[in-house]
């Protein structure tokens, strides 16, 4: 039986997104486990399917199964007994509409079809990220200028796009001098129908400045149930910090806009993708009648991908990946904007690593995998300052704000002088298996030859493996070995063992001799052998 996604009356609502997921940089790991199911039913049986692949590629976990050997099998009967959710979304109360968690996003943003008792399809322009072909942040940036307020998954009154509304806002700020702060940001996700005008207006009549009070008190008054066809109001922490930031993270990866901080987060827009926002504006993205009451025509149109628009989305790459140019200025800049000292960058870049979300975190926006390249990069510079020149390979905003990888197979973090090079690769990942594969050999294929003096290579994670750290190792000697005259010192080490051996003052000269003391070992072992 095929059950439809249905709500009930359209109302004016605010903006919003699913929260479950939180952070969209989530979405990418998501969307490679559905590509393995593109085409399966999503019947129970094919859901359970779907649901534990995504625990068996790490792309969700749970502390029950930490020490768990975790197989299909196993977490099919695990997934029946621990994730349950009400009737949702056309999916029954069981772990089937827990599931739906994962889905909705993707689908509102034409990434995915995913309907009970359906096939699973992904989009065209879902798989030119599957693929490679174009980065999360392109992809989002993309979708971004296609989603609609008013859909079949949104029962609602407010019949615009959202981000070409809060985007043609702050543009429009900015030529009268002005900055939008998160505060405003989080009065525009009320607005009834996206006029510029009417929403700017409101702004300079109602000074809200940093309090949040005013702000919410505000929506409430201007947008509230007691006015004619509209919803009643979540409480304050939902509407702004759930509901929110939520939207504000996946505002911050399409690299629109330039993040500063001035005691509030202020916005404005990002020049440096500026053109590429105005180009997708000028395709005029539409959604007909018919799909905003339809949800496999809603994906049709907003999944569609061909070569033209593929061109237009790469085009615009150039400006972008000299972001991180003249890094070595933005970075006194941050550190003073957001005041912030070398025990803060520390805590910051030990939460990060453990996955911990408690408490305060004034870069809560930045996605977790380009934050650790971030705060490494801010650490790094605490400690050896003007002295190196830094090139993190993250694209960023005119602040210095990450919100994306660069494309393309390249080192995280470069760090050098007209002495020596250093590159540092970071990862979060834990898992021996992928670690193995994805962190060893072929990161030292990042190393620049070009650059003078002796190159230094840093894994760093928040658990290393032993295997990963021999096989390190030992690719590091075979690629001296296929590179004439390249001296080359490397270590893989945990998010902790990097500070306390920065804390040291004598960290290079600690890698060497670790490195030295490595290979001395093994051409011991190789000496006592007897291999005919």
């Amino acid at each position: 039986m095929v059950n439809k996604v249905r709500h009930g009356k359209r109302l004016f609502k605010q903006m919003a997104l699913e929260v479950a997921v939180r952070n969209p940089d989530r979405y990418e790991g998501i969307l490679k486990s559905f590509a393995k199911y593109d085409g399966v039913l999503l019947d129970d049986y094919g859901i359970l399917d779907v649901y534990s692949q995504l625990f068996l590629d790490d792309v969700l976990s749970a502390e029950k199964l930490k020490n768990i050997k975790m197989t299909k099998n196993y977490l099919r009967g695990w997934i029946k007994e621990n994730c349950s959710h009400n009737n949702e979304w056309g999916f029954p109360t069981g772990y089937q509409a827990a599931f739906t968690r994962y889905l909705k996003t993707l689908s509102e943003f034409g990434f995915i079809y995913a309907q009970y008792n359906q096939r699973l399809k992904l989009s065209p322009v879902a798989k030119a990220l599957v693929n490679g072909k174009i980065t999360l942040s392109e992809a989002f940036a993309l979708q971004s200028m296609r989603y609609w307020r008013m859909s079949p998954y949104r029962r609602v009154l407010n019949d615009f796009n959202f981000f070409e509304f809060i985007m043609d806002s702050i543009i429009e700020l900015k030529k009268r001098g002005h900055k939008l702060s998160i505060n405003q940001f989080n009065v525009g996700l009320f607005s009834d129908d996206g006029n510029v005008d009417d929403f700017l207006e409101l702004l300079e009549e109602n000074k809200i400045g940093s309090d949040i009070d005013k702000a919410y008190k505000l929506v409430k008054n201007k947008y509230g149930e007691q006015v004619p066809n509209h919803a009643k109001i979540a409480k304050k922490e939902s509407a702004f910090r759930d509901y929110g930031n939520t939207v504000f993270r996946v505002l911050q990866l399409t690299g629109f806009v330039t993040i500063d901080y001035k005691g509030v987060l202020l916005l404005s827009p990002n020049e440096s993708r500026i053109n590429f926002y105005n180009a997708l504006k000028a395709q005029n993205f539409r959604i007909t009648s018919e799909a905003k009451e339809d949800e496999e025509k809603y994906f049709e149109q907003l999944g569609a991908y061909d070569s033209e628009l593929e061109n237009l989305v790469v085009s615009y790459r150039d400006k972008e990946d000299h972001s991180t140019a003249e890094y070595n200025k933005k970075i006194p800049e941050i550190i003073s904007s957001y005041g912030l000292n070398k025990d803060l960058i520390e805590q910051a870049l030990i939460k990060v690593s453990m996955g911990d979300t408690r408490g305060k975190d004034c870069f809560w926006f930045i996605q977790a995998p380009v934050k650790f390249e971030f705060l490494l990069t801010l650490y790094a510079y605490m400690y050896f300052g003007n002295d190196f020149i830094y090139k993190p390979n993250f694209i960023c905003d005119e602040a210095g704000i990450p919100y994306s990888h660069a494309p393309g197979n390249i080192g995280d973090i470069e760090i050098y002088n007209g002495d020596m090079y250093w590159l540092i690769e970071a990862t979060l990942i834990r898992s021996k298996m992928q670690q193995v594969n994805n962190e060893t050999v072929n990161l030292f294929r990042h190393v620049d030859t070009t650059k003078v003096g002796n190159k230094y290579l840093t894994l760093i994670a928040p658990y290393i493996h032993d295997d990963t750290k021999l096989i390190f190792n030992v690719a590091s000697i075979i690629t001296m070995l296929e590179t004439e005259a390249l001296v080359l010192y490397s270590d893989a080490q945990t998010t902790n063992e990097f500070v306390a051996e920065l804390r040291n003052d004598h960290y290079f000269e600690e890698m060497q001799s670790k490195s030295k003391a490595f290979i001395s070992n093994l051409r011991a072992k190789l000496n006592s052998m007897d291999i005919g």
